[in-house]
């Protein structure tokens, strides 16, 4: 892949040159021109003594295999982090740098523990996305000008980790968070000390909220919801809590959020290939009726978006609402939901 993307970067100029020609056979073209060079390098690498890998000119591009982890490595460039709770199972997907805030967070925010790592998220992808389009790892629909590099990679570490949360027999919810995560005591504070969660720390509340799947029927739950839609049907409410759950139609951002086995299982069926960014296809799936997403408001959860800008994300602090008087659920990337019933 080296030799691939070496040739392509030097020979771009030529190849727009060409009359139209697929990507394809670019790629085809590539591939033998460069055959004597990958041979060469086994060959020297035979001599030198060595025993390399088996030398592949096409090798597949994929984020998405499930790679097992030693408990030992811990020197990946985004980890996938998983801690338990009862039959409740927590995930985190992390950056390199963040790890140890992921774990102090962990231990001393949510009181879970110890976190474990099973695997390794996704990498930014250094070749052009319409390579993977090629290789099929990308919805031929999607417009590569609708996704960055860094949604892909954002997007299938979630996939991963929901893959994780689905082969886990132990469990039955799955509490995902990022990287940046932050929480809002003040919520938490009152939710406690509340006759309703009759709880007495963060876990505890959570783990209330996520026994209310089975009666309201949702298969994902937002707690950390932005951008959304505002006012919204109540399914559920916590008066003395101060919490209520609610139907939402663009409940965005992902730091923060549950899911069931179902939904985990419907996460992953419409991301693989990437249809486009994680919180478009969660929007577009429950506006469709596909996946039955609600979100707690307020929300519990925020982005560290000030001190954290190493984290997943390095923007402002989002909202929670932008439109507070919404009676019609507007569908804002409809060409995600064309992608996601195929009905283009």
């Amino acid at each position: 892949l080296k030799h691939l993307e070496s040739y392509w970067s030097e020979n771009i100029i030529k190849t727009r040159c060409l009359p139209k020609i697929s990507m394809s056979t670019v790629l085809a073209l590539t591939a033998l021109a460069l055959a004597p060079q990958v041979q060469a390098s086994w060959n020297q690498g035979i001599l030198n003594g060595n025993t390399p890998e088996e030398p592949s000119l096409h090798r597949r591009v994929s984020f998405f295999e499930t790679r097992e982890t030693p408990v030992n490595k811990t020197h990946h460039l985004v980890s996938i982090m998983q801690g338990t709770f009862k039959d409740l199972a927590v995930y985190f997907i992390a950056l390199a740098d963040r790890e140890q805030h992921v774990r102090q967070f962990a231990r001393e925010k949510l009181g879970v523990g110890e976190l474990d790592i099973i695997g390794e998220g996704a990498h930014i992808p250094k070749l052009p996305l319409g390579f993977l389009q090629v290789e099929g790892e990308i919805h031929g629909k999607l417009p590569l000008d609708k996704i960055t590099p860094a949604e892909v990679a954002v997007s299938q570490s979630h996939t991963l980790a929901l893959e994780y949360f689905k082969n886990n027999d132990a469990v039955e919810h799955g509490l995902f968070f990022e990287d940046d995560i932050t929480i809002d005591d003040d919520v938490f504070a009152m939710a406690m000390n509340s006759t309703e969660m009759k709880s007495n720390n963060v876990m505890e509340v959570l783990y209330t909220l996520g026994q209310t799947a089975d009666d309201l029927g949702w298969q994902g739950l937002n707690l950390g919801r932005c951008w959304d839609d505002c006012p919204s049907k109540v399914t559920k409410s916590y008066e003395t809590a101060g919490i209520d759950l609610v139907e939402t139609c663009n409940s965005y951002c992902a730091h923060a959020y549950f899911m069931t086995k179902k939904g985990a299982e419907i996460m992953i069926e419409y991301t693989r290939p990437i249809r486009a960014s994680g919180d478009g296809i969660r929007c577009a799936l429950s506006q469709e009726g596909l996946l039955k997403y609600f979100s707690t408001t307020p929300r519990m959860f925020n982005q560290d978006r000030d001190d954290q800008k190493s984290g997943l994300h390095t923007t402002d602090r989002l909202p929670e609402c932008v439109h507070h008087k919404a009676v019609v659920c507007k569908r804002r990337e409809p060409w995600v939901n064309a992608i996601v019933t195929g009905q283009f």
